[in-house]
């Protein structure tokens, strides 16, 4: 979007660039396209990558395009907008975030190993931060850690 006006004998631009929000990398059989996206999944630009605060989505290309799952994808992208307005610092450990067929989350952090399967909602990455800052605490870091249920099991 743009505006055109003179001020003081000078001519001023003034234009509003939509900033990508998300990078989605969509999943296809033999190749995979990084896709900027906006908040309403619209698709800005393709086949770059481009620095986000936001974690890499992945979702296979049929997934991403299927209009029934379009609310799915949004909600995934109003909780990660949700956790960036809170300011703690959690949404810059967020590395990725995979969208399964099945309507679940598989969730990557920086630094650490551990993959974080969650549903998709705003308690799932709370259960997300939760762990994570025991995991540190303790600096033990299983392969996966299953945060779907009520409860949390970690073994040592």
């Amino acid at each position: 979007n743009y505006d055109i006006d003179i001020e003081n004998n000078m001519l001023v631009i003034t234009i509003d660039e939509k900033y990508p929000l998300f990078i989605v990398l969509r999943v296809e059989k033999n190749i995979s396209i990084p896709c900027l996206v906006d908040e309403n999944r619209n698709v800005i630009d393709s086949g770059r990558f481009f620095r986000t605060v936001m974690p890499i989505i992945i979702v296979e290309k049929e997934f991403f395009e299927d209009e029934s799952n379009g609310l799915f994808i949004k909600n995934v992208f109003d909780n990660l907008s949700a956790i960036e307005k809170e300011k703690t610092g959690f949404a810059g450990e967020l590395d990725e975030v995979e969208i399964y067929p099945n309507r679940e989350l598989r969730v990557k952090l920086k630094s650490r190993k551990t993959d974080f399967f969650i549903k998709n909602d705003l308690s799932g990455f709370k259960k997300i931060e939760k762990s994570a800052a025991y995991l540190d605490a303790v600096n033990s870091y299983p392969e996966t850690l299953d945060l779907r249920d009520k409860r949390v099991l970690i073994r040592q």
